[in-house]
């Protein structure tokens, strides 16, 4: 039930009234206070501010419902599911016990501030961001790129990087337009040639050289 309908239920059953239109309620930090009330012989209850004297025929009831303050933590969140790169975790709620310290029981929401991923830097033997690849230099031609790529017919693996050519295997990987005897199917009439014989180059292109017509 909602604090505010429950606490004006409680006293209507009290005096067996209703509550008088324009009644005043104050709210604090997220919880109800009721300053001060006068209860008339009907059974209506009229609430009012706490310096207000009651009429002729009405009693003074104090309702000494004391308002609880709204808290806020503040926490480093480590880098995982809720934040990748870390940041911070807010959690709010009411101090329900008054200490002044939100404890796990007083939790109504959470939320997290993430922190930004950090830009990659190609060459730090880190793999980041877009990298695919990072030996720990920055230099093409030896299978992770100046950017941090692999680079074709490379295989890399581990930080940092370690990057093999799969070029020789005698199987077609990567962009690899054939290995060795591995052609793929492929034949110089494949390519609009008569005739001639397809050869597979040290790079694992296609060599034309024997190929005629």
């Amino acid at each position: 039930m909602n604090k505010t309908l429950a606490i004006l239920f409680i006293i209507t059953a009290f005096v067996g009234g209703s509550i008088t239109t324009g009644a005043i309620v104050f709210a604090h930090g997220g919880d109800i206070t009721l300053i001060h009330s006068c209860v008339a012989k009907t059974g209506s209850i009229k609430i009012v501010p706490a310096t207000t004297s009651c009429k002729s025929g009405e009693t003074a009831l104090d309702w000494n419902i004391a308002g609880k303050s709204s808290l806020t933590k503040l926490t480093d969140e480590s880098a995982g599911a809720n934040c990748p790169d870390g940041g911070v975790k807010i959690e709010t709620g009411v101090d329900d016990n008054n200490n002044g310290t939100l404890e796990a029981g007083e939790v109504d929401d959470t939320k997290y501030v993430c922190d930004g991923a950090s830009a990659p830097i190609c060459g730090d033997g880190v793999i980041t961001g877009s990298e695919t690849c990072d030996d720990g230099d920055a230099l093409s031609g030896d299978g992770c790129s100046s950017t941090c790529q692999t680079e074709s017919n490379y295989s890399c693996v581990g930080v940092p990087s370690v990057c093999t050519s799969s070029c020789g295997n005698g199987v077609i990987d990567g962009t690899e337009q054939c290995d060795g005897i591995d052609l793929g199917g492929s034949e110089c009439s494949t390519f609009t040639f008569q005739g001639g014989t397809l050869a597979c180059s040290d790079q694992c292109t296609f060599d034309f050289t024997s190929c005629t017509g």
